[in-house]
């Protein structure tokens, strides 16, 4: 009997021992259960450090971001290291005090491992209004750990800084594709501007990049042949007039003609001329009873036939004749022209030859094209931001051109072709269209392979980084 109890009891201890043997030997078989993977992570083994830029360039601060691929570039840099033995997980809260919301972001961060973040915090239409000068603010950046549905916040620093008025420009290299936000196409001002150039258009319309023959910015048209007959009466002459031809947009014109005379008593002579504008001779038939010509006109100006029946005092002549007006119509720059033509008229406006500062770090404070046309005054960037505002909402491609102290604008000759026109801008208020196009063209020339010449494309931008005008984001009454 007391062996049989011994016995019993001595089985028992061993059951219980046996049991407790395997439970700990389960415990410590599984790394990831939550108090083994609790008592190996260590605050102290994750570091957190911060980089925030001196100056922040509030106007297209809601851009900044889309120019970044893949977490590349932000205006808040954020350097996590975790040498911890086991990943963790953050959560980044980032925010400009009294400007913006707060955004956060989750980042998990392998074990023994780093992660950079970068980070831009986006202002509100509202708080954007609010930039009309620079302002210092604080800019809040926040970490916790998160951890069995547990927030520990284990960084926490607040940065003070400048943001700078919402029309200033900060000219760091990486920065300069942001100056197509203030390209802004679509406001009314701008709707305003295009149709008072209609007046100036020879068609009065804008059709971008439509109605070309040769997908080069140009169309063949030709007026005539023509067949007319006039009397020239006894020592008299008659002058017809053929009309403006305008050689911005009508290349290779050619004026080319016929004609015939009857009626001479002693002979059947006339003499004809090609005019222009009553001064210069272009053609000239001596006395002769029939004759043709062909011309190329080489200058802008009103063009006349003169009919010349002054050496003959006894009788009068009837003369037949032939007309053709052959040339390429330049579709594109006529639009640009009745732009160019519109500001220049319409709007008076004072273009000051200003130099702008360009060195990396330089602010530059910018004119918004509205503004700019409120004001009556611009320099050569506000200029070339306005001009190009007008060719992106005709449908034309534009260009914005910088070189060391100076931009002007450009355009496609057709949608996506690498052959361009450029204009200076500052020469609006006292020169002609040809003038400015001959100028624009010579500093790109002059320039176009230097290292510090910027060349801006507004379609790019807009298309590939999906960069919006700024006066979509602000309203400026």
């Amino acid at each position: 009997m007391f062996n049989r109890k011994v016995t019993l009891k001595c089985f028992y201890a061993i059951f219980i021992i046996f049991n407790f043997i395997l439970l700990s030997c389960s415990k410590n078989d599984n790394p990831t259960s939550p108090s083994n993977n609790n008592a190996q992570i260590e605050i102290e083994k994750i570091s957190i450090s911060v980089t925030v830029e001196d100056t922040i360039p509030t106007a297209f601060l809601n851009n900044f971001a889309k120019l970044c691929n893949n977490n590349e570039c932000g205006l808040i840099e954020v350097n996590i290291n975790n040498n911890n033995n086991q990943p963790i997980q953050l959560k980044l809260s980032v925010k400009i005090e009294n400007y913006t919301n707060e955004i956060t972001e989750m980042v998990t961060i392998a074990a023994n491992d780093s992660e950079l973040v970068n980070t831009t915090p986006v202002l509100s239409t509202e708080e954007l209004n609010k930039f009309n000068e620079n302002k210092t603010v604080q800019i809040s950046v926040k970490a916790s750990q998160i951890q069995e549905n547990t927030n520990t916040e284990i960084f926490a620093q607040t940065y003070t800084r400048q943001m700078l008025a919402k029309d200033v420009m900060l000219l760091n290299t990486e920065y300069l594709p942001l100056l197509v936000t203030w390209v802004t196409p679509h406001v009314s001002e701008i709707d305003k501007l295009i149709s008072s150039a209609k007046k100036y258009h020879p068609e009065s319309e804008f059709v971008g990049y439509q109605g070309s023959d040769t997908e080069d910015g140009y169309k063949k048209e030709q007026k005539g042949p023509f067949r007319y007959s006039i009397d020239v009466s006894t020592g008299q002459q008659e002058i017809v007039p053929l009309g403006y031809i305008d050689i911005d947009y009508m290349k290779g014109c050619v004026i080319s003609g016929s004609f015939s005379a009857e009626g001479g008593f002693l002979g059947h002579e006339i003499i004809v001329q090609l005019l222009l504008e009553d001064e210069e001779i272009l053609y000239d038939s001596g006395k002769v009873q029939q004759d043709s010509f062909s011309e190329i006109i080489n200058k802008s100006g009103n063009y006349y036939l003169e009919f010349d029946n002054s050496f003959s005092f006894l009788t009068p002549k009837t003369v037949t004749y032939t007309l053709t007006i052959s040339y390429n119509y330049d579709l594109v720059n006529a639009q640009v022209k009745a732009i160019y033509l519109a500001l220049q008229n319409d709007y008076n406006i004072d273009y000051v030859n200003s130099t702008i500062s360009y060195p990396d770090g330089i602010t530059q404070r910018i004119r918004l094209p509205q503004d700019a046309l409120e004001l009556g005054s611009a320099n050569c960037i506000d200029g070339a931001v306005l001009f190009a505002s007008a060719l992106e909402n005709i449908g034309l491609e534009p260009l914005i051109v910088l070189v060391p102290g100076h931009a002007f604008v450009g355009w496609r000759r057709w949608t996506e072709s690498n052959v361009a026109d450029f204009l200076e801008t500052t020469m609006i208020g006292n020169s002609s269209f040809a003038d400015a196009c001959n100028e624009g063209n010579y500093k790109f020339t002059t320039n176009k392979d230097k290292s510090d010449t910027d060349i801006i494309d507004v379609k790019y931008y807009r298309g590939t980084y999906n960069l919006t005008p700024l006066m979509k984001q602000i309203a400026i009454k």
